[in-house]
């Protein structure tokens, strides 16, 4: 059996780009992209240069049909509260499961 493949590629339109809002806009674009393939009856599958899509992803998918397995040498489990570098790509699991922290309502306006 025969299944259609489509490929997207999602490219950020914000126009002074910095780490932070290139990363949310690109999620965005990405949770929009998955949101309307499932709506499509069809399987996305994202292959990106950083774990950041996970947000994104898990995003599209929505939390009432989503399950992770996360297999990283990292646990990328920090929030604002507790992260010694103040690295962003340090808390992605902390946002995608919904602990972020009392930050979380400033980082998603």
């Amino acid at each position: 059996m025969w299944h259609q493949v489509g490929s997207y590629r999602i490219e950020s339109r914000v126009s002074f780009k910095t780490e932070i809002d290139t990363t949310f806009d690109l999620n965005r674009l990405l949770s929009e992209q998955i949101s309307t393939a499932i709506r499509s009856k069809m399987l996305p599958i994202v292959l990106a240069g950083n774990r950041n899509n996970c947000l994104g992803t898990t995003a599209g998918i929505g939390q009432n049909r989503l399950s992770i397995v996360w297999l990283d040498t990292h646990g990328d489990f920090n929030t604002p509260e507790t992260t010694v570098s103040d690295f962003l790509d340090g808390m992605r699991q902390a946002m995608a499961t919904g602990r972020y922290g009392d930050s979380t309502e400033s980082i998603s306006r």
